[in-house]
């Protein structure tokens, strides 16, 4: 078959992986005991532009961040910490590099819970690159992580397809000159936050999507 997209790049948390809760759980686990109260929901609001480690250093004095993140860490080994793809999304990739697709995960995610989460799920060995925000490439919404990721699969990043959550899902991947979709199976993320960036498509399900990439 033709592909109808020169690469496809897809965003982690709450594209791929159902993993907003437990992030919030291990974070909680690895924050709250060092200050004293749970941590809440709303504390997360204004940080969820950050890396997981970067929280924990804006939540704890800096003296308690390195056993935090070990307690963090630890928590997504733990049987509470279990991670998995949403119902779908395993067998979208497999179809994907079986069609020839070049795929990649640019995530926001910093690279040391990004290898736990990948291997605990299952995806490590279908995706072909995956770049963490902390991997030295910047981060989204700006777009040298992007080209790193395309750079890496021998193409370019125009006329590819950006797969995400967020607005800055679509911001990063417009200004790469990438065809955006937005998915919503998650449903974190309001849905006017989503339609102020303009989308180029707006998914409700893995079919749609599958659909969208001629499969």
């Amino acid at each position: 078959m033709s592909r109808p997209y020169p690469i496809v790049v897809f965003d982690l948390d709450g594209t791929l992986l159902d993993s907003l809760k437990t992030t919030f759980l291990a974070l909680d686990h690895a924050v709250s005991p060092r200050r004293g109260r749970p941590l809440e929901i709303k504390d997360m609001v204004h940080l969820l532009r950050h890396t997981d480690t970067e929280i924990l250093s804006i939540l704890l004095p800096e003296d308690l961040v390195a056993a935090a993140t070990r307690d963090y860490l630890d928590f997504y080994r733990s049987p509470e910490g279990g991670i998995a793809p949403f119902e779908g999304i395993a067998e979208l990739l497999r179809d994907l590099r079986a069609a020839g697709f070049p795929l990649a995960v640019v995530t926001g995610r910093g690279r040391r819970s990004l290898d736990i989460l990948l291997e605990q799920s299952g995806l490590s060995d279908l995706l072909e690159v995956v770049v963490a925000a902390d991997d030295g490439f910047g981060r989204k919404p700006a777009t040298d992580i992007l080209h790193h990721a395309a750079g890496r699969l021998g193409v370019k990043t125009p006329g590819g397809l950006m797969v995400g959550d967020g607005p800055d899902d679509v911001r990063s991947g417009r200004a790469a000159g990438m065809t955006t979709v937005t998915t919503r199976w998650c449903g974190m993320i309001p849905m006017e936050q989503i339609e102020a960036v303009e989308p180029d498509h707006i998914v409700d399900t893995v079919e749609e999507l599958r659909r969208l990439l001629g499969l």
